[in-house]
């Protein structure tokens, strides 16, 4: 009898240790779709020609991503290790020992000793000085090089060398460098640390436009300047040109002045320079690559000889001393016009000892590019910080690109690049990311059964994830973004009828609702761009409905648009109600609209209380919750008549989305989250966001008579500044004593600050009386903005973390 208590009260235990799991994220998503920018090799991988070895990249949103397989799979590196900006514009590796690691971070410069070919989960960085850290050189012996600014908009060049790995640092004189410099490139000389180069390109912080006149009085130039005492003074390298559109000079006034492309030092020898220039893209536009460039060679002494007038680009230095080339505005297939030369697009090579070009990557190379879901993106284009930080060797046949979006590599000199992001799943077509997402999902939607996941995209659009509790190296995403545009040999790719430019191929979802009784039948909202309102070209926010899985497409948007004169839409419900057909509820300019299934328009509908401060929308049953500014509209009958409960704080103004970033973030409440066992019983979610001040009228709200009156869950989050940013709520549709609450300060950009660190997923397992510290075992950020449950007797728990994109733990 003692044996079987003591087996019973054992098996008790265990099975309470089981129900008091932590949560545990993993990173799922079709991967890529972030700015991604400075890739750099570990020494291993120098010294095996990337037969072992790590991969860095850095990212705008989630710090900077480590690969220890050169690409299969990939994790990202925040906050949990060290970091306290999202955002690292680029990486350098000790060229010959591994662990050295040195990040340029938006605050700072990290290092750290252990994050080469560390094992997976380490990589501890410390902080060595403050400032805006923009670029930094290759390692040469014992020396590297930073340069940036000492803050934000805060126009003078900075420069800081260490001559001990990286261990400490010094600021350099830097003298000659023009006060508007913006260095955004740096290129020691090999065998020569005391020589330098550095690259100034309008990107990023470039002038008053961006700045402001007071702060950043003129345009920066694009010019490379060269230092024989390291760093300590600097001269403009002189480039002539017999091609007024190619002319370099240092005069800010004179309009059709070339733009550095690149400039590097020759293998062979070093003391040689070759640089490439390019038409001033802001005179002759962005696309406009009527005008070739050009490509120099210097012996060393300042003096560049022509060595073509067809040719620029990204340059791609070889150990025989040949160069290749990559002009980055070539690579987009669908720009088909007389000028763009789309046979040009690919890998060049300067052979030296013969004095010709040759192009390295054919046609039938080209068209073999592995793509992904980008499918016609068969190339990218530069990153986010310039044409400089887009390309990385590692030897004369293998090479690294990234850009907005993407991560490319090449193993046989640039014949072909594939895709690194992404895995290509089972028929019909899917996809999984290899942990390289850098992307910001906004919403969240699963469908009455288990089995379909719906998830909105900014930049990537609409997705939806079929399979949602298979194993986690089953998860297959799916493009559910419209009809794609078709591409032909002698026209330009025309844009798409739902989202414009994206073609079909992403774009903003920032709404979706789905069938109750049919898991492939989904509304979805397309958009050019994520602003708050459509632009004068008709490109504005639309709803479109497709019932036969994505086959085929319908607008249903009619007269939306001009009843919410072009807003943004924010929130999309459906609902059959007891008598008559289905509806559709959606929330645009921060007024409700409905549309009849028999009919064609859309009517407004009055809430009295809160037209003018909708956000947010919810509806289980009968009951349909609005939210935002003001408080809380609630209806029982299906939204014939309303009730309202203000909320007791003032909330400040109402934005017009709820995804705008940083000061303009938006007040009030934030979402819904019904009891699945009573509709009377709800919780929401509202976010007082500041930076400066706690804001503790904020986080977590319950009712228990369907709206009429809430109160605040007072124990959750009642640290200071823990409830500024609460974005999310969502009740365990199996177990409704588990309730998850998300808080993240980050939304489509990086947003870290201290306080930070105590956010991210609250749960509590006893209908809201306690709560247990955040569970963020698996983000790189202490970030959540969305959380769903799957359904079923097994549910899953999804989230959003910005920049890691969708993650999702089991509950067992």
């Amino acid at each position: 009898m003692g044996q079987f208590l003591f087996a019973v009260l054992f098996a008790l235990a265990i099975l309470s240790q089981s129900a008091e799991a932590k949560l545990k994220w993993q990173s799922t998503g079709p991967g890529g779709g972030g700015a991604f920018e400075g890739p750099s090799f570990s020494a291993l991988a120098r010294t095996t020609h990337g037969a072992r070895g790590s991969v860095f990249i850095g990212s705008d949103l989630s710090g900077v991503y480590r690969s220890t397989d050169m690409g299969q799979n990939w994790e990202p590196l925040g906050s949990v290790h060290g970091l306290t900006s999202t955002h690292v514009d680029m990486v350098a590796n000790h060229s010959s020992k591994d662990g050295i690691v040195v990040l340029a971070a938006d605050d700072g410069l990290y290092q750290s000793e252990d994050c080469g070919t560390a094992p997976k989960g380490r990589c501890d960085f410390t902080k060595k000085f403050s400032g805006f850290i923009s670029t930094l050189s290759n390692s040469e012996g014992n020396s590297i090089y930073a340069a940036g600014l000492l803050a934000y908009c805060q126009m003078g060049p900075h420069l800081w060398r260490s001559s001990d790995d990286g261990r400490s640092w010094q600021a350099v004189s830097a003298k000659g460098l023009p006060t508007n410099a913006n260095i955004m490139g740096l290129r020691v000389q090999p065998g020569n640390s005391k020589t330098i180069i550095a690259i100034s390109l309008p990107e990023r912080f470039s002038g008053p436009d961006i700045c402001g006149a007071g702060r950043w009085p003129s345009p920066s130039p694009n010019r490379a300047f060269i230092s024989h005492d390291a760093g300590a003074s600097f001269s403009a390298l002189q480039i002539p040109s017999a091609n007024p559109m190619l002319l370099q000079t240092d005069s800010l006034d004179y309009i059709p002045w070339a733009f550095i492309e690149d400039v590097k030092f020759d293998l062979v020898s070093p003391q040689k320079i070759w640089a490439t220039v390019m038409p001033n893209p802001k005179v002759q536009g962005a696309d406009d690559v009527a005008v070739d460039g050009e490509t120099y060679l210097s012996d060393g002494r300042d003096n560049f000889t022509l060595m073509s007038n067809q040719h620029t680009g990204q340059i791609w230095p070889l150990s025989n001393g040949d160069i290749r080339l990559i002009d980055l505005r070539r690579q987009r297939p669908w720009d088909i016009k007389p000028y763009y030369k789309t046979d040009e697009a690919g890998v060049w090579q300067f052979q030296v000892a013969g004095q010709n070009w040759e192009h390295v990557t054919s046609a039938q190379d080209y068209s073999s590019w592995s793509t992904a879901w980008t499918a016609l993106i068969s190339a990218p284009g530069g990153s986010f910080n310039g044409g400089v930080q887009t390309l990385a060797y590692l030897d004369d046949q293998t090479a690294w690109w990234v850009d907005g979006q993407f991560a490319f590599e090449t193993r046989d000199g640039g014949h072909k690049f594939n895709q690194a992001f992404a895995r290509q799943m089972e028929q019909p077509l899917g996809f999984q990311s290899r942990g390289l997402d850098n992307a910001v999902a906004g919403i969240l939607v699963p469908s009455a059964d288990q089995n379909f996941l719906y998830a909105g995209y900014f930049d990537m659009g609409c997705w939806v994830l079929p399979n949602a509790m298979a194993e986690a190296a089953a998860l297959s995403w799916h493009d559910c973004n419209g009809p794609k545009s078709e591409m032909s040999p002698d026209k330009p790719l025309l844009s798409s009828p739902f989202n414009g430019s994206w073609k079909g191929f992403g774009g903003n979802t920032t709404a979706l609702a789905v069938d109750p009784e049919n898991s492939s039948r989904v509304w979805a909202v397309q958009s050019l761009s994520s602003s708050e309102h459509g632009d004068a070209q008709g490109e504005h926010y639309k709803i479109i409905e497709s019932g036969d899985n994505f086959k085929t497409w319908n607008d249903v948007t009619g007269n939306l648009t001009d009843l919410s004169r072009a807003a943004a839409i924010t929130s999309l419900v459906v609902d059959i109600p007891k008598l008559g057909g289905r509806r559709l509820w959606a929330i645009a300019g921060n007024l409700l609209f409905v549309r009849e299934q028999t009919q064609s328009e859309w009517k407004h509908v009055t809430v009295v209380g809160c037209d003018g401060a909708m956000l947010v929308m919810a509806q289980q049953g009968n009951t349909i919750f609005v939210g935002g500014a003001k408080g809380v509209c609630f209806s029982h009958d299906q939204g014939r008549s309303w009730g309202l409960w203000k909320f007791p704080a003032d909330m400040g103004a109402q934005t017009l989305t709820w995804w705008t970033p940083f000061s303009n973030a938006p007040h009030g409440v934030t979402d819904f989250a019904f009891d699945p066992r009573d509709a009377r019983i709800a919780y929401l979610t509202a976010m007082l966001p500041d930076y400066d001040k706690s804001r503790p009228e904020g986080g977590l709200y319950k009712t228990t008579d369907g709206g009429a009156h809430w109160q605040q869950v007072e124990s959750l989050a009642r640290g200071s500044f823990e409830r500024n940013f609460m974005r999310t709520v969502a009740v365990n549709p199996h177990d409704p004593k588990m309730i998850v609450v998300g808080s993240s300060s980050a939304m489509v950009a990086g947003g870290y600050f201290p306080q930070s660190k105590t956010m991210g997923a609250f749960v509590s397992r006893d209908d809201g009386r306690s709560w247990s510290a955040p569970e963020n075992d698996g983000l790189a950020w202490p970030f959540i903005t969305r959380l769903r449950f799957t359904s079923g007797t097994n549910p899953r728990l999804f989230g959003v973390s910005p920049g890691q994109g969708i993650v999702f733990s089991d509950l067992h």
